[in-house]
């Protein structure tokens, strides 16, 4: 079974959160995937511990980088400097706001309208086998 780790922010919009909960929820129902997600209980450094002890069994991590986050850009470097498949998603609607760094490093940023989108396009990349 492969681990993904949804990476958004603890304190992100409606839409942001409702869209990579409905990701989550469908990487759950194919059996196929462990989702590892933000771990909102925590507010201590029991929090880094488990977000860096999820980080190291993930094989993928989907970050929506729809707002900004300094926890998201740390899981994003965490994850990309451990070798991990990195896939960067963001609301349609801050197309030309992401960090020109992030662009440039992962080229092919995602686009999503909402939930229903980022399914079905996660749903492609599974079906081309990159997941």
């Amino acid at each position: 079974m492969r681990y993904i780790y949804l990476a958004y922010p603890m304190t992100t919009a409606e839409t942001t959160a409702a869209a990579m909960l409905e990701l989550g929820q469908w990487f759950r129902k194919m059996k196929r995937y462990k989702v590892h997600e933000p771990v909102y209980e925590l507010f201590t450094e029991a929090l880094a511990e488990k977000t860096i002890e999820r980080l190291d069994q993930c094989s993928h991590i989907v970050a929506d980088l729809s707002q900004t986050s300094h926890g998201v850009g740390f899981e994003v470097g965490y994850a990309f400097s451990k070798g991990k498949k990195v896939y960067i998603v963001a609301n349609l609607t801050e197309r030309d706001k992401l960090s020109k760094f992030i662009t440039s490093l992962f080229g092919d940023i995602i686009y999503y309208k909402d939930g229903k989108d980022l399914i079905q396009i996660f749903d492609s990349i599974i079906s081309s086998k990159k997941l």
